[in-house]
């Protein structure tokens, strides 16, 4: 098994991935475990623990397998886990059952080792989970954890202005935000239009308002 630093660069976090993969056996052999012995109707913790321990032997053992031939031909491919797979499959059945099912237990789990390994690569279902996590907003992307102020910047842009504010109103509703200059010459046009009624009605400015404030309540 690898130990140190290695010049392969194949070899990049071996410790990471070792580590990984038994706690991942330990926890799925519990899990499996606890519920056979509920099936089975045994003792709880001891069926769970002992599950437990004998997944992370056979894992820990094909991991470590699969890295030392990793560091042999110093590169990933299928056939560090077909080595591996062979290795470990007949060193714990010829222990359990005799020399006689090593060479069976060889070809049988280098061949699951082989194919989980290609259906593995090609599935890449850790990405696939990850990939669901982010689709649900139940994970960050590893893009926005990267660059946490740009994101922060997408999601949480400055407030408009009271000017852009008002623009982005008046194109919505048709209206149209004017100056103190603009304001006073619209009142001089309507002012303007205003008296020319006036003025085809026969009134002259101010006669109107003064025959409405004379005329009696009904």
């Amino acid at each position: 098994m690898p130990l140190g630093r290695s010049n392969c660069a194949a070899m990049e976090g071996w410790q990471s991935r070792l580590q990984a993969k038994i706690l991942t056996a330990g926890v799925v052999g519990a899990f499996t475990g606890a519920v056979l012995s509920v099936l089975q109707q045994k003792r709880f913790f001891k069926h769970s623990l002992g599950t437990a321990a004998s997944c992370m032997v056979c894992v820990g053992g094909f991991a470590a397998c699969q890295e030392t031939s990793r560091l042999l031909r110093c590169e990933d491919s299928a056939a560090n886990s077909v080595v591996a797979g062979a290795a470990t499959g007949a060193l714990l059945l010829g222990l359990q059952r005799g020399r006689s099912a090593s060479l069976p237990a060889a070809i049988v789990c280098s061949g699951a080792a082989g194919i989980g390994h290609l259906l593995y690569d090609t599935l890449q279902p850790v990405q696939m989970f990850q990939n669901w996590l982010v689709d649900n907003d139940l994970m960050d992307s590893p893009g926005m954890r990267q660059q946490p102020m740009v994101w922060r910047t997408e999601r949480h842009p400055e407030p408009p202005t009271a000017e852009s504010s008002e623009d982005t109103w008046g194109r919505a509703f048709g209206i149209k935000h004017l100056s103190d200059a603009e304001w006073e010459e619209h009142q001089r046009r309507r002012k303007a239009e205003f008296d020319q009624r006036l003025a085809k009605a026969g009134l002259a400015p101010g006669e109107r308002m003064i025959q409405q404030r004379s005329r009696p309540n009904s």
